[in-house]
Protein backbone atom coordinates (compact mmCIF):
# COMPACT_ATOMS: atom_id res chain seq x y z
CA UNK A 1 0.00 0.00 0.00
CA UNK A 2 0.91 3.68 -0.07
CA UNK A 3 1.18 6.96 2.34
CA UNK A 4 -0.14 6.25 5.71
CA UNK A 5 -1.53 3.00 5.08
CA UNK A 6 -3.90 3.84 2.81
CA UNK A 7 -5.36 2.09 -0.32
CA UNK A 8 -4.59 4.18 -3.87
CA UNK A 9 -7.36 3.59 -6.04
CA UNK A 10 -7.28 5.46 -9.88
CA UNK A 11 -10.69 5.35 -11.70
CA UNK A 12 -10.23 5.66 -15.19
CA UNK A 13 -13.59 7.17 -16.73
CA UNK A 14 -13.97 7.88 -20.61
CA UNK A 15 -16.64 9.92 -20.19
CA UNK A 16 -17.32 13.68 -18.53
CA UNK A 17 -20.64 14.03 -18.53
CA UNK A 18 -22.90 12.56 -15.75
CA UNK A 19 -24.41 9.04 -17.01
CA UNK A 20 -24.86 5.52 -15.36
CA UNK A 21 -20.97 4.70 -14.83
CA UNK A 22 -19.74 8.04 -14.61
CA UNK A 23 -22.26 9.17 -11.43
CA UNK A 24 -20.89 5.55 -10.02
CA UNK A 25 -17.43 7.16 -10.15
CA UNK A 26 -18.56 10.49 -8.34
CA UNK A 27 -20.35 8.58 -6.13
CA UNK A 28 -17.58 6.12 -5.02
CA UNK A 29 -15.33 8.79 -4.85
CA UNK A 30 -17.46 10.81 -2.54
CA UNK A 31 -17.85 7.63 -0.31
CA UNK A 32 -14.14 6.73 -0.46
CA UNK A 33 -13.74 9.83 1.40
CA UNK A 34 -16.11 9.64 3.64
CA UNK A 35 -15.33 5.95 4.81
CA UNK A 36 -11.31 7.28 5.35
CA UNK A 37 -9.99 3.48 3.50
CA UNK A 38 -9.47 4.26 0.48
CA UNK A 39 -7.29 7.12 -0.77
CA UNK A 40 -9.30 7.58 -4.49
CA UNK A 41 -8.45 9.80 -7.36
CA UNK A 42 -9.63 9.96 -11.34
CA UNK A 43 -8.68 10.05 -14.70
CA UNK A 44 -11.11 11.59 -16.89
CA UNK A 45 -10.80 11.08 -20.80
CA UNK A 46 -13.09 14.28 -21.54
CA UNK A 47 -14.40 16.98 -19.79
CA UNK A 48 -17.76 17.31 -18.54
CA UNK A 49 -20.50 17.87 -15.54
CA UNK A 50 -18.81 14.76 -13.07
CA UNK A 51 -15.42 16.49 -13.25
CA UNK A 52 -16.47 19.41 -12.06
CA UNK A 53 -18.26 17.47 -9.26
CA UNK A 54 -15.62 15.23 -8.67
CA UNK A 55 -12.80 18.21 -8.15
CA UNK A 56 -15.72 19.70 -6.07
CA UNK A 57 -15.43 17.07 -3.52
CA UNK A 58 -11.70 17.76 -3.01
CA UNK A 59 -10.42 14.50 -4.63
CA UNK A 60 -7.20 14.41 -6.97
CA UNK A 61 -8.48 14.04 -10.78
CA UNK A 62 -6.41 14.51 -14.03
CA UNK A 63 -8.31 15.41 -17.62
CA UNK A 64 -6.38 13.84 -20.57
CA UNK A 65 -5.33 16.78 -22.75
CA UNK A 66 -4.76 14.39 -25.69
CA UNK A 67 -8.42 13.66 -27.77
CA UNK A 68 -7.61 10.30 -29.71
CA UNK A 69 -10.09 8.06 -31.25
CA UNK A 70 -8.90 4.03 -31.78
CA UNK A 71 -9.08 4.35 -35.43
CA UNK A 72 -6.05 7.00 -34.99
CA UNK A 73 -3.00 5.23 -34.08
CA UNK A 74 -0.80 8.16 -33.22
CA UNK A 75 -3.28 9.75 -30.82
CA UNK A 76 -4.19 6.87 -29.31
CA UNK A 77 -0.31 5.94 -28.64
CA UNK A 78 -0.32 9.34 -27.11
CA UNK A 79 -2.92 9.48 -25.51
CA UNK A 80 -1.86 6.06 -23.97
CA UNK A 81 1.70 8.08 -23.11
CA UNK A 82 -0.30 10.67 -21.06
CA UNK A 83 -2.45 8.67 -18.85
CA UNK A 84 0.95 6.54 -18.17
CA UNK A 85 2.23 9.75 -16.66
CA UNK A 86 -0.95 10.55 -14.68
CA UNK A 87 -0.76 6.71 -13.54
CA UNK A 88 2.58 7.44 -12.30
CA UNK A 89 2.19 10.78 -10.69
CA UNK A 90 -1.15 9.21 -8.64
CA UNK A 91 1.05 6.00 -8.19
CA UNK A 92 -2.18 3.73 -7.21
CA UNK A 93 -2.38 0.49 -6.19
CA UNK A 94 -5.24 -0.54 -7.90
CA UNK A 95 -6.70 0.93 -11.51
CA UNK A 96 -10.23 0.46 -12.02
CA UNK A 97 -11.42 0.56 -15.34
CA UNK A 98 -14.59 1.76 -15.81
CA UNK A 99 -15.25 1.16 -19.54
CA UNK A 100 -14.14 -1.45 -22.08
CA UNK A 101 -11.86 1.45 -23.65
CA UNK A 102 -10.82 2.65 -20.18
CA UNK A 103 -10.07 -0.87 -19.84
CA UNK A 104 -7.69 -1.23 -23.28
CA UNK A 105 -5.66 2.01 -22.35
CA UNK A 106 -5.38 1.46 -18.95
CA UNK A 107 -3.87 -1.76 -19.76
CA UNK A 108 -1.31 -0.58 -22.27
CA UNK A 109 -0.38 3.01 -20.15
CA UNK A 110 0.30 1.09 -17.06
CA UNK A 111 2.24 -1.91 -18.66
CA UNK A 112 4.79 -3.16 -16.24
CA UNK A 113 3.88 -0.87 -13.46
CA UNK A 114 2.92 -3.43 -11.00
CA UNK A 115 -0.73 -2.03 -10.71
CA UNK A 116 -4.01 -4.67 -9.68
CA UNK A 117 -6.51 -3.63 -12.32
CA UNK A 118 -10.30 -4.31 -11.36
CA UNK A 119 -12.65 -3.90 -15.04
CA UNK A 120 -16.23 -2.77 -14.13
CA UNK A 121 -18.56 -3.97 -16.66
CA UNK A 122 -20.83 -1.22 -16.80
CA UNK A 123 -22.55 -2.66 -19.93
CA UNK A 124 -23.55 -3.21 -22.78
CA UNK A 125 -21.78 -6.10 -23.30
CA UNK A 126 -20.68 -7.23 -26.91
CA UNK A 127 -18.92 -4.07 -28.50
CA UNK A 128 -15.97 -4.45 -30.53
CA UNK A 129 -13.92 -2.45 -27.85
CA UNK A 130 -15.57 -5.52 -25.33
CA UNK A 131 -14.42 -8.13 -27.16
CA UNK A 132 -11.14 -6.31 -27.25
CA UNK A 133 -11.22 -5.79 -23.76
CA UNK A 134 -11.99 -9.08 -22.88
CA UNK A 135 -8.78 -10.78 -24.18
CA UNK A 136 -6.17 -7.94 -21.84
CA UNK A 137 -5.54 -9.30 -18.48
CA UNK A 138 -6.83 -8.28 -15.80
CA UNK A 139 -7.03 -9.01 -11.12
CA UNK A 140 -11.31 -8.95 -11.64
CA UNK A 141 -13.78 -8.25 -13.29
CA UNK A 142 -16.93 -6.24 -11.26
CA UNK A 143 -20.76 -6.69 -12.60
CA UNK A 144 -23.50 -4.97 -11.36
CA UNK A 145 -25.94 -7.91 -12.48
CA UNK A 146 -26.33 -11.29 -13.14
CA UNK A 147 -27.71 -10.37 -16.63
CA UNK A 148 -24.10 -8.50 -17.46
CA UNK A 149 -21.92 -11.36 -16.24
CA UNK A 150 -23.84 -13.99 -18.32
CA UNK A 151 -24.02 -11.54 -21.32
CA UNK A 152 -19.78 -11.38 -20.44
CA UNK A 153 -19.25 -14.63 -20.16
CA UNK A 154 -20.50 -15.81 -23.80
CA UNK A 155 -17.44 -13.74 -25.10
CA UNK A 156 -14.35 -15.43 -26.24
CA UNK A 157 -12.78 -13.91 -22.78
CA UNK A 158 -9.35 -14.00 -20.55
CA UNK A 159 -10.20 -15.49 -17.29
CA UNK A 160 -9.30 -12.84 -14.63
CA UNK A 161 -6.62 -14.03 -12.13
CA UNK A 162 -8.91 -13.35 -9.14
CA UNK A 163 -12.02 -14.29 -10.37
CA UNK A 164 -15.54 -12.19 -11.02
CA UNK A 165 -17.46 -10.30 -8.51
CA UNK A 166 -20.97 -9.63 -9.06
CA UNK A 167 -21.59 -6.32 -7.17
CA UNK A 168 -24.56 -4.65 -6.67
CA UNK A 169 -26.18 -1.61 -8.21
CA UNK A 170 -25.72 1.54 -6.14
CA UNK A 171 -29.12 3.47 -6.07
CA UNK A 172 -29.19 6.31 -4.72
CA UNK A 173 -32.05 8.26 -2.90
CA UNK A 174 -32.06 11.21 -0.07
CA UNK A 175 -34.92 12.10 2.14
CA UNK A 176 -37.35 14.20 1.16
CA UNK A 177 -39.44 17.04 2.74
CA UNK A 178 -42.74 15.83 2.71
CA UNK A 179 -44.16 19.82 2.42
CA UNK A 180 -42.05 19.94 -0.99
CA UNK A 181 -43.37 16.93 -2.08
CA UNK A 182 -46.80 17.94 -1.80
CA UNK A 183 -46.48 21.28 -3.06
CA UNK A 184 -44.61 19.73 -6.34
CA UNK A 185 -47.43 17.45 -6.63
CA UNK A 186 -50.12 20.08 -6.17
CA UNK A 187 -48.30 22.38 -8.64
CA UNK A 188 -48.09 19.62 -11.56
CA UNK A 189 -51.59 17.78 -10.86
CA UNK A 190 -53.82 20.73 -10.40
CA UNK A 191 -56.90 19.20 -9.80
CA UNK A 192 -55.89 16.07 -11.59
CA UNK A 193 -54.75 12.54 -8.90
CA UNK A 194 -52.72 10.48 -10.44
CA UNK A 195 -49.20 11.16 -11.11
CA UNK A 196 -47.05 9.10 -14.00
CA UNK A 197 -43.81 9.88 -14.98
CA UNK A 198 -41.01 8.57 -17.04
CA UNK A 199 -36.82 9.71 -16.25
CA UNK A 200 -33.64 9.60 -17.84
CA UNK A 201 -31.31 10.77 -20.67
CA UNK A 202 -33.62 11.38 -23.80
CA UNK A 203 -32.84 8.91 -26.34
CA UNK A 204 -34.40 6.49 -28.51
CA UNK A 205 -33.65 2.94 -27.06
CA UNK A 206 -35.12 4.35 -23.55
CA UNK A 207 -38.27 3.92 -25.26
CA UNK A 208 -40.41 7.41 -24.23
CA UNK A 209 -41.88 6.73 -27.78
CA UNK A 210 -43.91 3.80 -26.69
CA UNK A 211 -44.52 6.03 -23.42
CA UNK A 212 -46.65 8.19 -25.62
CA UNK A 213 -48.13 5.48 -27.33
CA UNK A 214 -49.61 4.50 -24.35
CA UNK A 215 -50.87 8.05 -23.38
CA UNK A 216 -52.43 8.27 -27.12
CA UNK A 217 -54.22 4.98 -26.42
CA UNK A 218 -55.44 6.14 -23.14
CA UNK A 219 -56.76 9.27 -24.34
CA UNK A 220 -58.74 6.79 -26.68
CA UNK A 221 -59.74 4.15 -24.48
CA UNK A 222 -60.78 6.37 -21.22
CA UNK A 223 -63.75 7.71 -20.26
CA UNK A 224 -63.59 11.57 -19.82
CA UNK A 225 -63.97 11.47 -15.89
CA UNK A 226 -61.01 9.14 -15.39
CA UNK A 227 -58.80 10.69 -17.91
CA UNK A 228 -59.02 14.45 -16.57
CA UNK A 229 -57.96 12.70 -13.44
CA UNK A 230 -54.24 11.86 -14.66
CA UNK A 231 -51.28 13.85 -15.47
CA UNK A 232 -47.74 12.40 -17.69
CA UNK A 233 -44.57 13.49 -16.90
CA UNK A 234 -41.38 12.88 -19.18
CA UNK A 235 -38.41 13.68 -17.17
CA UNK A 236 -34.67 14.31 -18.64
CA UNK A 237 -32.90 16.19 -21.94
CA UNK A 238 -31.14 14.83 -24.96
CA UNK A 239 -27.28 15.21 -25.03
CA UNK A 240 -26.04 14.43 -28.07
CA UNK A 241 -27.55 15.83 -32.16
CA UNK A 242 -29.30 12.32 -32.95
CA UNK A 243 -31.05 11.98 -29.38
CA UNK A 244 -31.87 16.05 -29.67
CA UNK A 245 -33.86 14.87 -33.07
CA UNK A 246 -35.54 12.15 -31.07
CA UNK A 247 -36.33 14.38 -28.83
CA UNK A 248 -37.86 17.13 -31.16
CA UNK A 249 -40.31 13.93 -32.92
CA UNK A 250 -41.65 13.15 -29.15
CA UNK A 251 -42.74 16.63 -28.86
CA UNK A 252 -44.00 16.39 -32.75
CA UNK A 253 -46.08 13.64 -31.84
CA UNK A 254 -47.53 14.73 -28.74
CA UNK A 255 -48.83 17.82 -30.57
CA UNK A 256 -50.03 15.95 -33.56
CA UNK A 257 -52.02 14.00 -30.77
CA UNK A 258 -53.02 16.50 -29.11
CA UNK A 259 -51.58 15.15 -26.01
CA UNK A 260 -50.42 18.23 -24.35
CA UNK A 261 -53.23 18.64 -21.81
CA UNK A 262 -51.91 15.02 -20.40
CA UNK A 263 -48.31 14.73 -20.56
CA UNK A 264 -45.40 17.30 -19.81
CA UNK A 265 -41.84 17.59 -20.74
CA UNK A 266 -40.16 19.10 -17.86
CA UNK A 267 -36.63 19.31 -19.37
CA UNK A 268 -33.30 18.28 -16.91
CA UNK A 269 -34.76 19.06 -13.07
CA UNK A 270 -32.12 19.45 -10.43
CA UNK A 271 -33.66 17.92 -7.90
CA UNK A 272 -35.10 14.12 -9.68
CA UNK A 273 -35.81 12.71 -6.39
CA UNK A 274 -38.80 15.17 -5.25
CA UNK A 275 -40.23 13.99 -8.42
CA UNK A 276 -39.46 10.56 -8.05
CA UNK A 277 -41.77 10.77 -4.43
CA UNK A 278 -44.55 13.18 -6.64
CA UNK A 279 -45.02 10.90 -8.92
CA UNK A 280 -47.83 7.92 -8.24
CA UNK A 281 -46.39 5.59 -10.74
CA UNK A 282 -43.27 5.42 -12.82
CA UNK A 283 -42.61 3.67 -16.00
CA UNK A 284 -39.48 2.00 -17.25
CA UNK A 285 -39.46 0.90 -20.98
CA UNK A 286 -36.08 0.68 -22.60
CA UNK A 287 -35.84 -1.04 -25.84
CA UNK A 288 -33.31 -3.09 -25.49
CA UNK A 289 -32.05 -5.10 -22.03
CA UNK A 290 -30.31 -2.94 -19.60
CA UNK A 291 -27.23 -4.12 -17.74
CA UNK A 292 -29.30 -2.77 -14.32
CA UNK A 293 -31.67 0.22 -14.75
CA UNK A 294 -31.26 1.50 -11.14
CA UNK A 295 -33.05 4.26 -12.35
CA UNK A 296 -36.38 2.16 -11.33
CA UNK A 297 -34.62 1.42 -7.97
CA UNK A 298 -34.45 5.31 -6.81
CA UNK A 299 -38.40 5.67 -6.80
CA UNK A 300 -38.67 2.21 -5.34
CA UNK A 301 -37.20 3.80 -2.45
CA UNK A 302 -39.88 7.01 -2.83
CA UNK A 303 -42.54 4.42 -2.20
CA UNK A 304 -43.54 4.74 -5.83
CA UNK A 305 -44.92 2.14 -7.67
CA UNK A 306 -42.60 0.64 -10.68
CA UNK A 307 -43.59 -0.19 -13.76
CA UNK A 308 -40.65 -1.35 -15.52
CA UNK A 309 -38.55 -4.05 -18.15
CA UNK A 310 -38.88 -8.21 -17.73
CA UNK A 311 -35.59 -8.06 -19.60
CA UNK A 312 -32.24 -7.47 -18.54
CA UNK A 313 -30.42 -6.33 -14.91
CA UNK A 314 -33.77 -4.75 -14.11
CA UNK A 315 -35.52 -8.40 -13.03
CA UNK A 316 -33.93 -7.86 -10.20
CA UNK A 317 -35.37 -5.23 -8.76
CA UNK A 318 -38.59 -5.70 -10.25
CA UNK A 319 -40.42 -9.06 -9.36
CA UNK A 320 -43.76 -9.20 -11.01
CA UNK A 321 -46.04 -8.55 -8.28
CA UNK A 322 -43.68 -8.79 -5.64
CA UNK A 323 -41.70 -5.31 -5.48
CA UNK A 324 -43.83 -3.97 -8.89
CA UNK A 325 -45.08 -4.59 -12.39
CA UNK A 326 -42.83 -6.08 -15.70
CA UNK A 327 -43.63 -6.28 -19.05
CA UNK A 328 -41.74 -6.97 -21.81
CA UNK A 329 -40.35 -3.56 -23.19
CA UNK A 330 -37.76 -5.06 -25.55
CA UNK A 331 -41.12 -6.82 -27.30
CA UNK A 332 -42.26 -5.99 -30.94
CA UNK A 333 -45.66 -4.90 -29.70
CA UNK A 334 -43.81 -3.29 -26.08
CA UNK A 335 -46.79 -0.56 -25.97
CA UNK A 336 -49.61 -2.77 -25.82
CA UNK A 337 -47.96 -4.78 -23.26
CA UNK A 338 -47.00 -1.61 -21.26
CA UNK A 339 -50.80 -0.08 -21.99
CA UNK A 340 -52.03 -3.45 -20.92
CA UNK A 341 -50.01 -3.02 -17.42
CA UNK A 342 -50.71 0.45 -16.61
CA UNK A 343 -54.29 0.39 -17.57
CA UNK A 344 -54.79 -2.07 -14.87
CA UNK A 345 -53.25 -0.20 -12.54
CA UNK A 346 -55.48 3.06 -13.53
CA UNK A 347 -58.42 0.70 -12.88
CA UNK A 348 -56.91 -0.21 -9.41
CA UNK A 349 -56.70 3.53 -8.22
CA UNK A 350 -60.16 4.16 -10.06
CA UNK A 351 -61.80 1.29 -7.25
CA UNK A 352 -59.89 3.09 -4.63
CA UNK A 353 -61.35 6.38 -5.66
CA UNK A 354 -57.75 8.00 -6.58
CA UNK A 355 -57.33 8.77 -2.98
CA UNK A 356 -54.80 6.50 -1.69
CA UNK A 357 -52.73 3.88 -3.13
CA UNK A 358 -53.85 0.10 -3.32
CA UNK A 359 -50.46 -1.38 -3.47
CA UNK A 360 -49.71 -0.26 0.39
CA UNK A 361 -47.60 -3.59 1.04
CA UNK A 362 -46.53 -3.73 -2.68
CA UNK A 363 -44.70 -0.94 -2.39
CA UNK A 364 -43.18 -1.10 1.28
CA UNK A 365 -41.79 -4.59 0.48
CA UNK A 366 -39.75 -2.82 -2.75
CA UNK A 367 -38.66 0.01 -0.20
CA UNK A 368 -37.06 -2.25 2.20
CA UNK A 369 -35.60 -4.64 -0.55
CA UNK A 370 -33.97 -1.45 -2.47
CA UNK A 371 -32.98 -0.26 0.92
CA UNK A 372 -31.54 -3.34 1.98
CA UNK A 373 -29.67 -4.62 -0.98
CA UNK A 374 -28.38 -1.66 -3.56
CA UNK A 375 -27.67 1.18 -0.41
CA UNK A 376 -25.05 3.22 -0.72
CA UNK A 377 -23.25 1.81 2.36
CA UNK A 378 -23.66 -1.21 0.97
CA UNK A 379 -22.50 -1.08 -2.29
CA UNK A 380 -19.42 0.79 -1.08
CA UNK A 381 -18.68 -1.67 1.80
CA UNK A 382 -18.90 -4.54 -1.11
CA UNK A 383 -16.58 -2.58 -3.21
CA UNK A 384 -13.76 -1.50 -0.90
CA UNK A 385 -13.55 -5.20 0.62
CA UNK A 386 -12.90 -6.49 -2.99
CA UNK A 387 -10.19 -3.87 -3.26
CA UNK A 388 -8.35 -4.70 0.23
CA UNK A 389 -8.68 -8.45 -0.86
CA UNK A 390 -6.47 -7.45 -3.48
Amino acid sequence: MNNIGKLKVLYLSPNGYLGGAENFVYLMTMLHLQNNQIEPGVLFFNDGEVVQKVNNLGAKSYLLKTKFKFSKPWQLIQAILEARKYIKEFNPDILHMTMPYAHIVGYFASLFLGKKIVWFQHGPVGTIFDKLAALLPCDIVMFNSSYLMAKHNEMIALPPKDGQVKIHGLVTYKQQNQDDVSKLRSEILGDKKLLIGMAGRITEWKGFHNFLKVVKKLKTELDADTLKLLKFIIIGKANRPNDKLYEESLHAFAKENQLEDLIEFTGFVPDIHTYYAAMDVFIHASTIPEPLGVVAGEPMHHETLVIGSSQGGIKELIRDGETGFSFDSTASNADGLLYDKLLSVIQDYKKNDFNNSPYEVMLQRAKKFVNENYSMEKVSKEIESTYLSL
